[in-house]
């Protein structure tokens, strides 16, 4: 199975409520789930034009601050990503915020609590968003492309 390292983006440039990453495991139930939403969208486009999205409740990702990806004590936020991503995952992660992680990475903390989890589903492809708990800011990761999600975000070896 595939795990995802998503960036996470706060609707408060100074706050995020250490919801710095999300993991996202990339399962047959939640592909079917997001390849279905994604016909309702472009069966609702089709009718109406001006639909820009759809979002469902859907609480797939897990969410966990920078600290959670290490093991010990290292000093910046890329060596920390060193400990779940090979060379090169972590050259894409830098890239365009979003790496597979290593298969037998194991995170060592339980993820943080969030609410009002949603996915969202566009024309140009799909993200989910949260409420940390008990704060008034949204985290959202980065969005993701529905040809990856088909492919398992396997890499091309060239």
């Amino acid at each position: 199975m595939t795990t995802l390292v998503l960036k996470t983006h706060s609707s408060d440039d100074d706050f995020n409520a250490d919801l710095d990453y999300a993991v996202l495991r990339i399962t047959p139930e939640m592909k079917r789930r997001v390849m279905q939403a994604r016909e309702l969208f472009q069966m609702a486009k089709s009718k109406q034009d001006d639909i820009v999205e759809i979002v469902l409740n859907d609480a797939s990702p897990e969410y966990y601050p920078y600290h959670a990806l290490n093991t010990d004590d290292l000093e910046s936020e890329d060596d920390e990503l060193e400990c779940c991503f090979d060379e090169k995952e972590l050259e894409l992660y830098k890239d365009n915020g979003v790496g597979i992680m290593k298969e037998d990475f194991a995170i060592g903390m339980e993820e943080k609590r969030t609410e009002c989890d949603q996915l969202h589903i566009s024309e140009e492809g799909f993200y989910w968003s949260c409420y940390p708990r008990h704060c008034s800011i949204t985290i959202s990761t980065e969005n993701l492309g529905y040809d990856g999600l088909l492919n398992d975000f396997e890499r091309k070896t060239t």
